[in-house]
């Protein structure tokens, strides 16, 4: 019989889902604040940074979803590094992308915001496979991760508000940052017997 302590994910893992949930939620609403000053409508900054961020999300989640779990961590930094690069060039070059039409405009947020997108994506599906491999503890990593929305969510206005878009760009870099960090002794690996009673396999 397995106990309820072995089922449930460990605190190292619980940090990780925190920081990507919080991560992932702070870049894409710098997004639609960035898509909202190029732009001028809140409604179609909303849109295309959804449908960017979704698609290409989703794209890198199927893509990483039965890697080796040696990427996960590589998948966080080059995530907040890249995201790093197109939020804060966007930023750098906005008047450059002002001076564009309508719809060059947008192309060039769709286009900022699927880059990292695709990055982004990819730390949860193998955080689910390799740090929360029980029922329970999965239960634990869709609650964190969805808590740490959630606040980053309320935060990143507060951020953007108080401090400036660059202020938000360095709390999602640095979310992205504690999750790489808490993986830092943390073995990845899968208990094959688990998995293969799990599935039926």
């Amino acid at each position: 019989m397995i106990s309820r302590r072995k089922e449930k994910i460990s605190f190292h893992g619980t940090l990780f889902f925190l920081g990507i949930g919080a991560g992932f939620m702070l870049a894409e609403l710098l997004f639609v604040y960035l898509g909202t000053f190029l732009l001028g409508d809140p409604v179609i900054s909303l849109t295309l940074t959804l449908a960017g961020t979704l698609v290409s999300s989703g794209l890198g989640g199927l893509w990483a979803g039965r890697r080796n779990p040696a990427l996960l961590r590589t998948t966080l930094a080059a995530a907040a590094l890249v995201l790093s690069l197109t939020a804060g060039s966007l930023m750098v070059l906005s008047p450059h992308v002002l001076a564009l039409p309508a719809p060059g405009r947008g192309i060039v947020l769709l286009l900022a915001v699927a880059l990292p997108g695709f990055l982004m994506g990819m730390p949860f599906p193998l955080g689910m496979r390799y740090l929360a491999q029980s029922p329970p503890a999965k239960s634990y990593a869709w609650a964190a991760n969805g808590c740490a929305a959630v606040i980053a969510s309320i935060l990143s206005a507060q951020i953007a508000v108080s401090a400036g878009f660059a202020w938000v760009l360095a709390a999602a870099a640095a979310a992205y940052g504690v999750a790489f960090l808490s993986l830092w002794r943390t073995p990845l690996t899968i208990d094959i017997k688990k998995h293969t009673v799990m599935h039926g396999r």
